[in-house]
């Protein structure tokens, strides 16, 4: 289901396109012509790829693969006191198949393996927030990038109401 990116430069406009599409109806706001929005996103998505290489140098890039397609792409961090899913997409036309929860279900087994917290970074308003609590993430605060959370192999308590 992975492949390792041979080079950035093999697989880079692939990688722009998922980045479009997961920020599409938020430029679709912005009331801009068609070569805007592509000058936009080749702009932040060039800022996000040198943001992530300065602050997980290590991490690996990989495309995701459905049915020989690609089907998105995830980074991952791993070091010896932690592991940290860094960004992961999937296009369009592959969302709905259950790949993401596939994936970040792989990591929390590997990460509960090697008896590590796994770490990930979402902006509050992002549908993927919804994903990561049903998988038993929560959060742990905030800061400039987004809402912090983590697994830590423990599953989420159910939340009780206070009678009244």
């Amino acid at each position: 289901m992975f492949r390792r990116l041979a080079s950035i430069d093999t697989d880079s406009e692939f990688l722009l396109e998922v980045y479009t599409e997961a920020r599409a109806e938020e430029m679709a706001s912005f009331g801009w012509t068609k070569e805007q929005l592509a000058a936009y996103a080749r702009m932040q998505f060039d800022l996000q790829q040198r943001a992530h290489l300065d602050r997980y140098p290590e991490a690996e890039q990989s495309v995701l693969i459905l049915d020989g397609k690609r089907a998105g792409q995830i980074r991952i961090s791993r070091s010896p006191d932690q592991m940290v899913l860094v960004d992961i997409g999937v296009v369009s036309s592959f969302r709905g198949r259950g790949i993401a929860t596939r994936v970040i279900t792989d990591l929390t087994v590997e990460a509960q393996s090697s008896r590590l917290p796994l770490r990930l970074c979402v902006r509050p308003e992002s549908p993927a927030k919804r994903l990561y609590e049903r998988l038993g993430f929560r959060s742990t605060g905030t800061d400039a990038a987004g809402e912090l959370m983590l697994w830590d192999g423990h599953p989420l308590k159910p939340t009780i109401p206070d009678p009244e």
